[in-house]
């Protein structure tokens, strides 16, 4: 089963925004935003709050709504909601069944109308047990809903952990095709053609997309010996962020990953204590982004807002084209991340380009080389946002082979 961890930090461009335990109510800005429902979900009856919010979202009304609840037990949880209007809101969660001494649970949906009505939530076909819950749910419209989770098959010694995607269609709940690489904990949609789902395989975090026809593995980095992703929120879909921990022995560190469109990164994330995780990420617009968690003292909050996370600089050249001596020579290095324009230059120590080449801040090795050879070339990429001071720089380096004959 997918677990939800307990949070802590983020980094520049995310600070910390001094989240509170539930007994106090700080917020950071002077106003929330102004909308006309909010809705939370939890356990005990399936218990649903609704809040109508004003200027000061602390002094709402809330009040508890009672949903329908399975025959078998009270157990039964919801886990995530996803709202498009006053009147459209899907909520997942798990049935729990304790019958014949058993716990057993399986998917559980409600759709909120104007009045809270229990769905028909199919589960695997390929899941025995019948052991799955949903962990989140993300609506872009009445018609267009995707939910995610996690199925347990019980066969011999070692249970089989895999994820379950759901999408609705505005009648009907029906699982989704996809690869069954690990439990996923959270999904965000920006359309019917752009979805992303986050979680955790053998240890590592997990990032699944939809493309609008298919669900596939996208690659994500991973720290330490242990992560994993909770929640994820899209602006759009060049811009996402995804939240979770990462983990060696005891300690736990908070973990955030952008997407620009193109590839995953890790972006820097304060932590308090060294102890803790996010377990959700709310994005309005690219560039503003708020991220809950605990701590090893409680709740934690966190902000990211005004300048785009922004991947690490990298040299992406892997290989240098073998040259003749005599013969002209001309080879563009490249790069990613950071902030372009990009400037190059030669490393230190003894890694050179043999006599005759040169290496210009465009990128570009030109030149006739005067000697052959294999030489082991150092090149350094600075972005614009690098410090001038040396004790401060920021750069990437590699290390290149060229072969001149």
């Amino acid at each position: 089963m997918v677990r939800k961890p307990e949070a802590s930090g983020v980094a520049s461009p995310w600070e910390d925004t001094e989240g509170r335990g539930a007994s106090s109510h700080r917020r950071r800005r002077s106003a929330w935003y102004s909308v006309p429902i909010c809705v939370v979900v939890g356990a005990t009856l399936s218990i649903v709050g609704i809040g109508t919010t004003n200027a000061d979202a602390v002094s709402s009304v809330w009040s508890v709504t009672h949903t329908p609840n399975s025959h078998h037990s009270s157990g039964d949880a919801l886990a995530g909601v996803s709202c498009t209007s006053q009147t459209a809101c899907q909520a997942v969660g798990k049935e729990v069944d304790f019958a014949k001494g058993f716990v057993f649970t399986s998917p559980l949906a409600e759709s909120w109308t104007g009045r809270w009505q229990a769905q028909l939530l199919p589960g695997p076909i390929s899941v025995e047990s019948n052991d799955v819950e949903m962990n989140g749910v993300s609506c872009t419209g009445s018609t267009h809903c995707v939910a995610v989770g996690d199925a347990v098959q019980f066969c011999v010694c070692n249970p089989m952990v895999s994820n379950v995607i759901e999408s609705w269609n505005g009648t009907t709940w029906s699982v989704a095709p996809g690869p069954t690489a690990g439990p996923l904990a959270g999904v965000s949609c920006t359309g019917p053609t752009f979805c992303v789902a986050v979680g955790s395989s053998s240890g590592q975090t997990l990032v699944e997309s939809w493309d609008g026809t298919a669900w596939s593995v996208a690659p994500s980095p991973s720290e330490k010996s242990s992560s994993q992703l909770s929640g994820v929120s899209c602006a759009g879909p060049s811009y996402c962020v995804a939240v979770g921990s990462s983990s060696t022995g005891r300690s736990a560190r908070t973990l955030i990953e952008a997407w620009n469109g193109t590839a995953w990164a890790v972006a820097s994330s304060p932590d308090r204590d060294g102890n803790g995780a996010l377990s959700g990420v709310s994005c309005t617009v690219a560039a503003y982004c708020v991220a809950v968690g605990s701590y090893s003292k409680g709740a934690l909050a966190m902000e990211q807002g005004g300048t785009a996370i922004t991947p690490p600089l990298e040299v992406t050249t892997g290989v240098l084209p073998p040259g003749a001596v005599g013969a002209r020579y001309s080879a563009s290095l490249s790069a990613t991340g950071g902030s372009p324009p990009y400037r190059w230059r030669l490393g230190d120590g003894s890694a050179k380009l043999p006599k005759g080449l040169k290496l210009k801040p465009t990128g570009v090795i030109s030149g006739k080389p005067r000697e052959s050879g294999t030489f082991t070339v150092t090149v350094e990429v600075l972005d614009q946002k690098t410090p001038t001071r040396p004790s401060t720089r920021n750069v990437a380096v590699a290390v290149l082979s060229l072969t001149i004959t």
